[in-house]
């Protein structure tokens, strides 16, 4: 009987490993993305509209089908209106900030002040209801501010209203009774009907004005 070479025995003995391991099968070979992927990657990932519609344009007609050209051309659509949606909220919430700040109701103690904050509460109400893309959250928050200045500002006003009507009424009191002082002066033994009517009707206007100063102290 013949007697086999060494090696030759190994090589019979490691066969079935070899089998059982997969043998000398070449590792798997990585699948580069096709034309079509990169693009809807590049598409989808685009912070502009402008850079959506350059990985829209840099696609080789050629390497896609035309099925996959329509779905690119649906995804540009969606991603440029996500775009636009997304920049029309920010714009939103950032009128809410800059009417919010220019909100003032430190000092409210003269008309020019009152004026400019009723401006500015009128301004955050505007951008308030034009905020239809803002968070429930932000909208709470600013409706609260808003809320909070315009309940300032209107005491303000109502203030501003009654020191107003008490110095038309000190005013027309003042000036009713410098006419009747002047008409009571004008009275004498040797005074006409007429100057005796006019200064009882100065008088009477005097006490009218104090009647009506309704806002004046006692």
């Amino acid at each position: 009987m013949k007697i086999a070479p060494r090696h030759a025995i190994v090589a019979l003995a490691i066969l079935p490993v070899l089998a059982a391991c997969g043998g000398n099968a070449p590792p798997p070979s990585h699948m580069e993305p096709s034309a079509y992927e990169r693009a809807l990657s590049a598409i989808i990932a685009a912070g502009t509209a402008e850079a959506a519609q350059a990985a829209y344009d840099d696609v080789d007609g050629k390497a896609i089908t035309g099925a996959q050209a329509a779905e690119l051309t649906a995804a540009l659509g969606d991603r440029k209106a996500a775009l636009e949606e997304a920049a029309r909220i920010d714009a939103q919430k950032a009128a809410l900030k800059a009417a919010a700040d220019a909100i003032d109701t430190s000092d409210l103690s003269d008309a020019d002040a009152v004026a400019a904050a009723r401006g500015a509460v009128n301004a955050l109400r505007a951008a308030l209801d034009a905020a239809d893309g803002a968070s429930d959250a932000d909208r709470a928050m600013y409706r609260s501010m808003l809320d909070d200045a315009d309940a300032a500002v209107r005491k303000a006003e109502t203030g501003l209203d009654a020191l107003d009507r008490m110095t038309a009424q000190q005013t027309a009191i003042t000036d009713a009774l410098a006419a009747a002082s002047a008409a009571l002066r004008a009275v004498n033994d040797g005074s006409t009907e007429a100057e005796v009517m006019a200064a009882d009707a100065a008088v009477a206007a005097l006490g009218m004005a104090i009647d009506d100063a309704a806002d004046l102290p006692e």
